[in-house]
């Protein structure tokens, strides 16, 4: 018989890694750093880790010429690099306000997805103002149509930023409060770009 040098082999069992596509996923968001990493990188990194979709590996705050907030950059890895799971990255962020004009994009290919659903104001008001209380006040003013995500100080003012669906509502209603004590006469609102 010809089968009869056969003889039966251990199971060989062979462990492959999952494989990890790097993401990079950029908000144009003007913010103060503690408020980034709670209004975004911890609340995102969960949902990944849930989904199995991936997982938030790293972030870095972009800066502008005058060493003022430029954005965010969030590093991810991926378990798919199929689009749709940019597009429900991007969704994850959208659900979280993400500014209008964020992007995330598949390093190795250069595969991009526009998303965002927020725009953004920044209002200045002045260096003898409480700011913290103004900030409080705005937030309660607005009633849900925007999101504070803090504060910077920029020569010698105090910078406050808010994101909501409409930017020209949140700078008329701030513009609006601001007019009814005189301390606010100074107060600047206008849309992020």
């Amino acid at each position: 018989m010809l089968f009869r040098a056969l003889r039966r082999k251990s199971p060989v069992t062979a462990r492959v890694g999952a494989a990890r596509y790097g993401v990079l996923a950029v908000l144009p968001l003007k913010a103060g750093d503690a408020e980034i990493v709670e209004g975004f990188a911890r609340p995102l990194r969960e949902k990944l880790v849930a989904s199995a979709l991936g997982d938030l590996v790293g972030y870095k705050l972009r800066e502008g010429r005058s060493g003022e907030p430029a954005g965010l950059e969030l590093h991810l890895q991926l378990a798919s690099a199929h689009p749709r799971a940019l597009q429900s990255v991007g969704n994850m962020l959208n659900d979280m306000d993400a500014p209008v004009g964020s992007t995330i994009e598949f390093t190795e290919t250069g595969q991009r997805h526009l998303f965002g659903r927020t725009e953004g104001v920044a209002v200045e008001i002045g260096a003898g103002v409480d700011w913290l209380a103004f900030a409080e006040a705005a937030v309660e003013t607005l009633a849900g149509d925007a999101v504070y995500q803090g504060s910077r100080e920029v020569a010698g003012r105090r910078r406050l930023y808010f994101y909501g669906e409409n930017a020209t509502t949140i700078a008329t209603t701030i513009r609006a409060a601001a007019q009814l004590d005189p301390r606010l006469a100074d107060v600047e609102a206008h849309r992020l770009t």
